[in-house]
């Protein structure tokens, strides 16, 4: 970390502290329904932040920030930076914790940044963004039936990876290893397979796999009882997008102020000046630049895990993941390329967005 950067850290934490230190009277003074909590699901660098920061503008709203980063958040540090928990580990103790992070009773300095005291007094929905926490999705929606569905966020993995890299890592390669945290087991199951493989893009796309698969393979269980978005086609067409999803949540008299005004071209303030996100239009997805050789090893990755949402042949759903509603008028998804074969005529028509 360069001292500039690091002077720009302990800026930002001083005041966040601050900050917390005038919100969290009001907090603990505050009583909010849990039947009125708003959540997202959703992977790291997949458009959480930018739609967390839409989803602010309803009235009466406090954000929530992340509360089970590993670092910084208010879960316990032994879940790590990817919590999965076992059916019988979910106790009382669990769902307690669980209740009290979804109406703001736990909180800090992080998990309050981007929030105030003046907008807590006012606070009606608690919305709360969880990245990294996709394999616990089963768990709240068994624990708990909000009004409002939980919204899951999707992307194409490989979008996803490539954007991870040049944001977390500085385009460099990483290396698959076992954490210290609770379950770690899963890592070791399937070590063998990841050090075995040949590239950096196949070790991110099976680690993504490995996060994300258990939940999204069985979402047929429970696909009614969520707000299912991919991010493309959010982006794509993202007026209409926004609309339906604050429809779906129970704010279908009220979206037409919340959306007034609104800038969707604006990025969200986790994008940085030199995110491939700034130059939206100009690169297109990262899936359309894949060799084949690379295209068929994601998407032996992706048959190793059972994944089918989405193939190495196009950044676009697969037609048959009937799992995410488009709009009012339930679109149906465009064909897509699901083979070598095809996507020479995929690549022509590739999309204005980028891969971050």
């Amino acid at each position: 970390m360069s001292s500039n950067s690091g002077f720009m850290e302990l800026l930002r934490s001083a005041k966040a502290l601050l900050r917390y230190a005038r919100v969290r009277p009001v907090l603990k003074k505050s009583t909010f329904d849990l039947a009125d909590t708003i959540m997202i699901f959703s992977e790291a660098r997949s458009g959480s932040t930018w739609l967390m920061e839409c989803l602010e503008r309803i009235p009466g709203t406090a954000v929530n920030w992340e509360p089970l980063h590993a670092e910084k958040g208010v879960g316990p540090r032994d879940w790590g930076w990817r919590p999965y928990l076992r059916e019988e580990e979910v106790d009382s103790k669990v769902e307690q914790l669980l209740c009290d992070i979804l109406t703001y009773r736990v909180h800090n300095a992080w998990t309050t940044s981007f929030t105030n005291a003046a907008t807590v007094v006012k606070c009606r929905h608690v919305l709360t963004k969880f990245v990294r926490a996709n394999l616990l999705l089963p768990h709240f929606l068994r624990l708990f039936d909000p009004d409002r569905r939980p919204i899951l966020l999707l992307r194409h993995p490989v979008e996803v990876c490539a954007s991870q890299r040049s944001r977390f890592d500085d385009g460099k390669s990483i290396r698959f290893e076992v954490p210290r945290c609770r379950n770690s087991d899963r890592y070791l199951e399937v070590k063998p397979y990841v050090d075995a493989l040949g590239s950096d893009l196949e070790v991110r796309v099976a680690t993504w796999c490995l996060h994300n698969c258990e939940t999204l393979n069985a979402l047929d269980n429970y696909r009614s009882r969520l707000i299912v978005v991919d991010y493309r086609r959010l982006m794509q067409d993202p007026h209409s997008g926004f609309r339906h999803i604050l429809c779906s949540l129970g704010f279908a008299d009220e979206a037409s102020a919340i959306m007034a005004d609104m800038d969707f071209a604006r990025p969200s303030s986790s994008t940085r000046v030199t995110d491939a996100s700034t130059v939206v239009g100009k690169r297109g997805s990262a899936v359309d630049r894949l060799t084949d050789e690379q295209r068929h090893a994601v998407q032996s990755v992706f048959d190793h895990f059972g994944f089918t949402l989405y193939n190495a042949w196009s950044p676009e759903l697969n037609p048959d993941a009937c799992l995410v509603e488009t709009g009012p008028e339930h679109r149906k998804p465009r064909a897509v390329p699901t083979s070598e074969s095809q996507v020479a005529s995929a690549s022509a028509s590739a999309s204005r967005f980028s891969d971050a």
